[in-house]
């Protein structure tokens, strides 16, 4: 079966969803190295509403895939507060790490996005996500071009 020109064209075209790296030291690594900012999205991705509106209003669109193009991007994603127990941490290390970065960014609540320079510096910094925003009003925002 022979596919008409033009679907074929379009499937061509249809680009890969932006690529999310889960480790931030090799994050701003390859950004200081390639010259580009850094997103880092700190999400709770199945349990957090605000999180999940942002996933599927802003990240998973065009616009955004456009803008990832100009930056590198890190998932940090969180469980639930009472999957966090101290004593789930003390025999979890890659959780306990996770937590330690939250911690050592400052994040207290979720969503929290920061954008930072090629060399790891935190640019601007946006918490939480209102319903309906859209992605040109809050990549705007995230990147100071208000």
């Amino acid at each position: 079966m022979r596919l008409p020109l033009a679907l074929c064209a379009a499937l061509t075209l249809t680009a890969a969803p932006p690529s999310w790296n889960s480790d931030l030291s090799v994050a701003v690594h390859q950004a200081g190295k390639e010259k580009k900012p850094v997103l880092v999205l700190f999400t709770g991705s199945d349990w957090c509403p605000y999180c999940i509106s942002l996933e599927k209003e802003v990240f998973s669109t065009p616009e955004f895939e456009a803008f990832a193009k100009e930056a590198i991007l890190v998932k940090l994603d969180y469980p639930r507060r009472q999957e966090r127990t101290p004593e789930k941490l003390a025999a979890n290390k890659p959780l306990a790490d996770l937590i330690a970065l939250k911690d050592a960014h400052k994040v207290t609540g979720f969503p929290t996005v920061l954008w930072l320079s090629p060399e790891g510096r935190e640019l601007s910094r946006v918490v939480s996500y209102r319903k309906d925003t859209g992605p040109k009003a809050y990549l705007a925002q995230l990147s100071g071009k208000k």
